[in-house]
């Protein structure tokens, strides 16, 4: 998970990375659980308006053997190892012709439910991707959001 200036939390994925199975989105080789902390059991849904604060999903160049699919949730619990979490949203199953340009943009749930920790899961069906990444990033207003340009732009 890399947390930027503005502190925003993104985590950026292989889908070649996961199985066909349900698993927490970890960031690669870094060691961290890809569980945010949120220090104390909280309501955060109250911030929650159209256009943000939430989360701005990217699929890019899905590539599989067969035909894989995808679905995202966002899961809370009391445990940093999310033994018991509950689900705050669940997102439509994205097909693999979805996965090859997929956006997808998810304000904050406005529910009670929220425990201290948060984490994204995916749920991989059917066969396992070759190919294609996923970018998930925390975006305080989506209407206001504005990418930085990367560093070969300059």
């Amino acid at each position: 998970m890399i947390i930027d200036k503005l502190l925003s939390p993104a985590i950026r994925r292989s889908l070649a990375d996961f199985t066909v199975s349900t698993q927490t989105i970890t960031p690669p080789g870094s060691g961290q659980s890809g569980v945010m902390d949120l220090g104390a059991a909280r309501n955060i849904g109250l911030l929650s308006k159209p256009y943000g604060p939430g989360w701005d999903i990217n699929f890019r160049g899905g590539t599989s053997g067969g035909a894989a699919t995808a679905q995202l949730l966002l899961v809370t619990d009391d445990n940093a190892a999310l033994s018991s979490p509950t689900t705050l949203y669940t997102s439509p199953s994205f097909t693999l012709a979805q996965t090859v340009k997929g956006d997808l943009f998810v304000p904050v749930p406005d529910l009670d439910t929220y425990e201290r920790y948060l984490a994204w899961r995916i749920i991989v069906g059917t066969a396992v991707f070759t190919g294609g990444t996923l970018l998930i990033e925390y975006v305080a207003d989506m209407r206001r959001y504005r990418a930085y340009p990367s560093q070969g732009n300059r």
